[in-house]
C-alpha cells in the first residue's frame, strides 16, 4: 500500500527584496527500502564530515518532500510525486541528447539552416529512443535475475553509434591514410592570424 501524501501551505520568497509567494510542500513517506538506503547514505557522509548525526536528519531522511506553485484544482497532492518523476526523465533525455548527439551545438546561423540541423537531430533522437527501448525489451531475463541492470545512457548510445554509422559510414584508418581531399578540407582549419601549428612531418628528429 502507498503512502499517503500530506500537504500545508507556506509563504517562501527566493531572495531578501523578492515577493513572498504561497509555495505547497507536500511530503510522503518512503518505503522501507528507501528509508534503509537513505539512513546508509546518511552514515557515509557522516563519516566524512561530521562524528555524529542529528536525529532529526534520520527522520527528514524517510520522507519525500516535494515544494510546487501549481494549483491544487490541477494538480492534486497524490499527482505531484508522478510529475516531478516525469520532469526528472525529460531532464535525463535532453541531457542524453545534448551529450550524446550535441544537440545543442547548433552548426548553422540561419534560421533555415538551423530549423534544418534541429529537425534532423530531433528525427535521430526519436529514432534512436524507439530503438533503444526495443533494445531494453529484449534484456536478458537471467541477467536481470542475477541484479544486472540495463543502463538506457550506454544503450542510447550504442543505438546512436549504429544510426550514424548506417546514415554515412565510418571512417577507416585505410580510408584516412589514401589522398582525400575532401576529408583534408574538412579538416584543415580556416587562416587565422596567429602562430600555425608545428608540422610534424618537416621537423628534422636528431
Amino acid at each position: 500500500m502507498e503512502s499517503e501524501e500530506h500537504e500545508i501551505t507556506v509563504w517562501a520568497r527566493s531572495g531578501k527584496h523578492q515577493t513572498a509567494k504561497e509555495i505547497r510542500l507536500i511530503a510522503r513517506r518512503k518505503t522501507p527500502q528507501a528509508i534503509e538506503k537513505a539512513h546508509k547514505d546518511l552514515r557515509r557522509q557522516a563519516s566524512r564530515r561530521q562524528p555524529a548525526i542529528d536525529p532529526r536528519s534520520y527522520v527528514a531522511a524517510e520522507f519525500l518532500v516535494l515544494a510546487t506553485s501549481s494549483p491544487a484544482e490541477d494538480f492534486p497532492a497524490g499527482t505531484v510525486p508522478a510529475a516531478y518523476r516525469l520532469h526528472r526523465q525529460i531532464e535525463l533525455a535532453f541531457k542524453r541528447l545534448k551529450t550524446l548527439i550535441k544537440i545543442d551545438k547548433i552548426r548553422s546561423r540561419s534560421e533555415a539552416g538551423t530549423r534544418c540541423w534541429l529537425y534532423a537531430n530531433l528525427i535521430v533522437a526519436l529514432l534512436a529512443e524507439d530503438c533503444s527501448q526495443d533494445f531494453l525489451e529484449s534484456f536478458p531475463q537471467d541477467l536481470a535475475d542475477a541484479g544486472a541492470m540495463s543502463s538506457l545512457w550506454r544503450v542510447t548510445a550504442l543505438v546512436l553509434h549504429a544510426i550514424l554509422a548506417a546514415i554515412g559510414p565510418a571512417i577507416t584508418l585505410s580510408r584516412l591514410l589514401q589522398p582525400a581531399p575532401a576529408l583534408h578540407k574538412r579538416i584543415a582549419n580556416p587562416k587565422r592570424k596567429r602562430n600555425q601549428a608545428v608540422n610534424y612531418h618537416k621537423r628534422h628528429l636528431s
